[in-house]
């Protein structure tokens, strides 16, 4: 008695499970048949093309770039920072007359002076070249300066920036947002290699566009965050002095002119007793003056009052 009684429940339990299979959707799979494997689909890839790189840009004419290394170095820097003040040039500084990008700044230059593409310039463009750029330089309050803490010179655009003190190891100005900042800085010993290496990865995450090394200075201009950044160095023995520009991109229109001018103004270790380059004024400057009438009046140079912060007539007084 005891098995049939189990018999009927476990077929009363199949018979229940049987109502259950026909009343539920015909969706599984019998497990008798095995389960079929689609067939695996080949997916042919097309090749990538190479990336066509664009040309180099074709070197100068040796006879252009023997031309220019007639001309001093700091008079090559002021050709190429008033390039950039008149927006004709838009690369690194540092002066190179190699580069093919300060060539074509020269002739389009030339062209919108509506005189001939000959990529080198005469002593009258050169002169209408610096009177250009000393209009962008009012724009901007451009002043050289003598940096009292690194003993450097370097041209500031006071317009644009601010004083904002002595640094650890030089000077530093600043815009109203900290759109702008320009910092000079001071090694008393250093190697000019070394620090080269150093700038082009400090801070963290600083991207090298361009960097260049002569025997006594180098040259690094990249992207540090949101900003742009270029950097010049020289060095007199194992003195280093240098200085950094940091800009805002969103000011870029404005800002990229001016950080090649600021960079290649940049003199280290000046001469106390050189000139100033044309359409550069120093911290102290001298000329003449013509009296005009009995009450002091005096007619000069506007280039000598522009900018002045005291005038001074030997034997008179402010």
């Amino acid at each position: 008695m005891r098995l049939r009684h189990m018999v009927i429940v476990v077929c009363l339990a199949l018979a229940g499970a049987l109502k259950l299979a026909q009343a539920a959707p015909d969706t599984a799979t019998p497990a008798s048949k095995p389960i079929a494997k689609k067939p695996a689909v080949r997916v042919a890839r097309t090749p990538k093309k190479p990336v066509a790189k664009k040309p180099a840009a074709p070197k100068p004419a040796a006879a252009t770039v023997k031309a220019y290394e007639a001309v001093t170095p700091a008079e090559r820097l002021a050709i190429q920072a008033a390039l950039a003040l008149t927006n004709y040039y838009d690369g690194p500084p540092g002066g190179d007359f190699d580069d093919a990008r300060t060539i074509e700044a020269v002739k389009a230059f030339q062209k919108g002076d509506n005189g001939k593409d000959t990529a080198v310039l005469s002593a009258d463009e050169r002169a209408r070249l610096a009177d250009a750029a000393q209009r962008h330089e009012e724009e901007v309050g451009w002043r050289v300066i003598d940096d009292a803490q690194t003993g450097a010179r370097f041209g500031l655009p006071e317009k644009l920036v601010s004083p904002l003190g002595a640094l650890r190891t030089g000077s530093g100005w600043i815009s109203g947002h900290d759109q702008i900042r320009i910092e000079t800085f001071r090694l008393h010993e250093g190697g000019l290699a070394a620090l080269f290496e150093q700038e082009k990865k400090t801070p963290r995450g600083r991207g090298v566009d361009y960097s260049k090394l002569y025997p006594d200075s180098f040259v690094i201009t990249g992207t540090q965050g949101l900003k742009n950044f270029v950097v010049r160095v020289e060095a007199s023995g194992t003195e280093l002095r240098g200085i950094t520009v940091l800009y805002d991109q969103a000011t870029e229109g404005i800002m990229e002119g001016v950080a090649v001018a600021v960079a290649n103004s940049f003199v280290g270790f000046p001469d106390p007793n050189a000139a100033a380059l044309p359409g550069e004024d120093r911290a102290v400057d001298y000329g003449t003056a013509i009296v005009a009438d009995r009450s002091g009046d005096l007619g000069t140079a506007r280039r000598l009052t522009i900018a002045c912060e005291a005038l001074m007539v030997p034997g008179y007084v402010h």
